[in-house]
């Protein structure tokens, strides 16, 4: 289908984007991806050093985005799902081991007896060779990557941390040239701060990896190979990336199915637990879907392939966590303007500082020394503290962390800001058919109320059901194709149109048909079971037969309404079956009458959400079906069981991957602790910078203890590490039982 609108073709490029550390990156990668020509919208996440771009197909091409980026001082390229992340690490333990070593030569001068033993660490030209080294070296990315941020006008944490290293390294090297000047030198100070850094950025990066390993496993679920049949007639294994749509793969049993398909030959067993959460293995038969990342358990089967990669159930919920983890919580564009204006502040106090002790001190504290000396060391210490990127970080890490445990417990949360969305929740709008109940509904009873020439008896009346609901996912639908006699008679049908809230209306042997809800106005002209739903066969607007369909309520149902309400949430029911039927689902529940309402069309749920949002209530929707879409949309935060249709899952915020609604409930426990979470973090790292950069600027100097530059930088790495240790407490929700 061509769209012919003014809109340009779109597509959503992912990057792996390397050298951000602080909330003035974040701004300074989305400044650049903006201004590339045919970029429409750019989210750039800190906790995961990615940036998902939203571009022109026919102007951005992602190696040359990549490429752009990457000039401006951001190394980046294209994300690839299947990439194990192997370089950094590798890249990160080289400089660790760098730096300790480092860090051993600078602490040999220091320790007791250490001018007698190595006397010739002492010497000016040995500690200026090993600073040097040290900036030319492990240092010399920080210092490009400084440079290039304050170049394109955007400083980060590596301006900051590069410009206080080079004072020191300049002012250092003006003693060593000029000793008649009586300052003291501090190269063993520069090596230390530059050392500490890796070492900061090391352990950081093992933790972020570390919160990223509940995608990582999901990730491995999928095998990289998969068995053809060879034009020789062998089965051989080849490359995942060889195998395409029709083709059939072998699985043995044992074996992880590496594509999704339908079932040609074989029975067996199959464990999906890892990516439905159905604890017992399930019988699969020919004609049955098989899903990529389930084990075949009992027998070697043949499988049509319907999607390979990334187009996989699988692979699409990977696609999904990665999409989440670049969407940001309203309160990270706060943090993330804030440590973006935060190393201008941070610059600007340590022009002070250096300028205070420079000349203002020396009139109040004549036995300051040298003035100048000390004042270098004061900016250097207050530009090596600061540290913009644990407040960039609080944010983004917490939610990082929050959805790879949501992910765990089966919770596919779309973004940060779905996530902060959950937690002041106090209204709960539950669905009923396929939601507060199985949505699994089987057919009771067929009566024909008036002959027809269409239907002549119930059997008829029955078939003619199952083929017009033929292939439609409502649960009613599904419970009326199960089990519909064969008859041997056959009509012409045109024109089937689902109207959803309605039913589905359609041309029978030249008649108007409609197979849906009963009409309101009419009464019933037959006695239900308590909490059957009944399906009308009109023709011509008058009813001729309906179909009594009875659906099982979820066993964990009524815990989850009593466990909800009694945490002070609101819970109503809304739904498009009879008001009576809905009456004694609440019953069921523990429900006043006045909490669940009947006979609703689509709009009516939307109306009665948007009454209660207009109210001041933070409202939340449960629902799986494609009338329930709109409310979804409408809703603050949208919920849809995975066994839902496709409109209900790409209309929701959560997806549901369990089919269970205690994961309701754990949705809600999981937003409350993250947010926890993310106000810990924004706390400490505020705390953390309205004490150590005084500290720096020599507050207490006058009485004689200071903040040493070196002592700085461990104090920096550890704001930022401390953010992600406790952004890694994050207790994920209890499993269901």
């Amino acid at each position: 289908m061509t769209i012919t609108s003014g809109l340009p073709a779109t597509q959503h490029i992912l990057l792996d984007v390397q050298g951000m550390k602080c909330g003035g990156c974040v701004r300074s990668v989305e400044r650049h991806l903006r201004t590339y020509p045919g970029v429409l919208a750019v989210t750039v996440n800190l906790a995961t050093r990615q940036a998902q771009v939203l571009g022109d197909v026919t102007q951005v091409i992602p190696e040359k985005l990549a490429q752009f980026l990457t000039q401006k001082g951001f190394p980046s390229r294209p994300h690839r799902l299947w990439d194990t992340p192997t370089l950094s690490l590798n890249q990160a333990s080289w400089q660790l081991i760098l730096a300790v070593g480092l860090l051993l030569v600078s602490g040999l001068a220091h320790l007791p007896g250490g001018h007698h033993h190595w006397p010739w660490l002492h010497h000016p030209l040995t500690e200026w060779l090993l600073a040097t080294v040290t900036l030319l070296l492990p240092g010399r990315g920080m210092l490009i990557s400084g440079w290039q941020s304050w170049r394109t006008g955007a400083p980060t944490m590596y301006t900051l941390v590069g410009l206080g290293v080079t004072v020191a390294y300049i002012a250092s090297t003006i003693a060593w040239l000029w000793p008649q000047l009586g300052w003291e030198r501090f190269f063993q100070e520069v090596v230390m701060v530059v050392a500490l850094m890796l070492v900061g950025q090391t352990l950081e990066l093992r933790a972020r990896q570390r919160a990223g390993r509940a995608l990582q496993s999901l990730v491995a679920l999928q095998p990289p190979t998969a068995r053809l049949l060879s034009p020789q007639g062998v089965w051989e294994q080849v490359p995942l990336t060889q195998v395409r749509v029709g083709q059939v793969v072998r699985v043995e049993a044992g074996e992880t199915l590496p594509v999704d398909g339908v079932i040609r030959e074989g029975l067996t067993l199959v464990d999906a637990a890892m990516l439905t959460g159905e604890s017992l293995p399930v019988t699969q038969k020919p004609g049955d879907q098989v899903y990529s990342g389930t084990v075949n358990l009992t027998d070697a089967v043949m499988v049509e392939v319907t999607a390979t990669g990334g187009a996989t159930r699988l692979g699409q919920i990977i696609h999904l966590v990665l999409t989440a983890q670049t969407r940001k919580a309203p309160v990270q564009g706060i943090a993330d303007r804030v440590a973006g204006w935060f190393t201008y502040g941070v610059m600007g106090i340590a022009g002070v500082t250096l300028l205070f002790w420079g000349l203002v001190a020396p009139w109040f504290w004549p036995d300051l020394g040298h003035p100048w000396l000390v004042a270098v060391h004061r900016l250097t210490a207050v530009l090596v503290v600061a540290c913009p990127c644990a407040l960039g970080l609080a944010t983004p890490m917490a939610i990082l962390v929050g959805l790879t445990r949501g992910a765990q417990r089966g919770l596919l949360i779309r973004g940060g800001d779905i996530l902060e969305q959950v937690a002041p929740v106090d209204w709960l709008v539950f669905d009923k058919t396929g939601t507060l109940t199985q949505g699994h509904p089987q057919v009771a009873q067929v009566q024909l109320l008036a002959p027809h020439p269409v239907v002549d008896n119930s059997q008829e009346l029955w078939q003619l059901a199952a083929q017009l609901e033929w292939g439609s996912t409502h649960p009613l639908a599904v419970g009326i194709r199960q089990s519909a006699p064969l008859t041997q008679r056959t009509w012409q049908i045109n024109g089937i149109h689902l109207e959803p809230g309605v039913g589905v209306t359609a041309q029978v042997d030249g008649y108007p048909v409609t197979l849906g809800r009963w009409p309101m106005d009419n009464p019933l002209p037959i006695a239900l079971e308590p909490g059957q739903t009944v399906v009308a066969f009109q023709v011509g607007g008058k009813p001729v037969g309906v179909l009594h369909l009875q659906d099982q309520v979820r066993p964990e149902a009524a815990a989850v309404v009593q466990e909800l309400q009694a945490q002070g949430i609101q819970v109503r029911v809304l739904s498009g079956d009879r008001p009576e039927v809905v009456q004694h689902l609440a019953q069921t529940l523990g429900l006043r009458s006045d909490q669940v309402q009947g006979g609703l069309f689509p709009a009516d749920k939307v109306a009665w959400v948007t009454q209660w949002q207009n109210q001041g209530q933070r409202v939340a929707v449960v629902g799986d079906g494609s009338n329930d879409a709109p409310a979804l949309v409408a809703a603050h935060v949208g919920m849809a069981m995975a066994q839902g249709t496709q409109v209900a899952l790409e209309s929701a915020g959560i997806v549901l991957i369990h089919n269970n609604l205690r994961d309701v409930v754990a949705a809600l426990t999981l937003s409350r602790r993250t947010l926890a979470k993310i106000y810990q973090n924004l706390a400490w790292a505020f705390l953390y910078n309205v004490i150590a950069i005084p500290l720096a600027a020599g507050v207490f100097l006058p009485w004689g203890w200071a903040l040493t530059p070196t002592l700085a930088a461990g104090l920096m790495a550890g704001s930022s590490l401390g953010v992600i240790l406790n952004s890694l407490t994050l207790r994920p929700p209890a499993p269901s039982p």
